[in-house]
């Protein structure tokens, strides 16, 4: 009884120092309208792979909007490479926001936009950059 209560004080603990090192980046929440879409990018400016977990955020909730497209989850990013996060559809008259939690937050930048869909192609109607 003693053993196993030590062995999962251990295990508790060593995967709140793996939570410790992980930082987040979001951009603050866009307005959308009718016939709107979205694109996250995220760019590594440093030379060493940094390891991204994106998510997009509908109303400050996750799970809600499903990106078409996303390159960023499958392996960490490499030094001076961008991975992109794209919704095809937004919901009209909520907010969209992206969010990544990261292995490290220094060498890595941001940027979320609202794109209105024209027969032209896409127009950015807002956009700003992740903290």
């Amino acid at each position: 009884m003693k053993r196993s209560s030590i062995v999962a004080a251990m295990a508790f603990l060593l995967g709140v120092g793996g939570i410790a090192h992980a930082a987040q980046i979001v951009s603050p929440p866009l307005p959308t309208a009718t016939g709107t879409s979205g694109a996250c990018y995220f760019r590594n400016v440093g030379t060493s792979p940094i390891s991204v977990q994106v998510d997009t955020l509908e109303n400050f909730s996750s799970g809600f909007v499903s990106p078409s497209f996303q390159n960023c989850n499958q392996a960490p990013l490499p030094g001076g490479r961008t991975c992109v996060v794209l919704v095809s559809d937004l919901p009209d008259d909520t907010t969209f926001a992206c969010s990544a939690i990261v292995s490290s937050t220094t060498n890595l930048r941001g940027n979320a936009e609202v794109r209105q869909i024209t027969s032209s192609g896409f127009r950015v109607v807002v956009s700003a950059e992740l903290r």
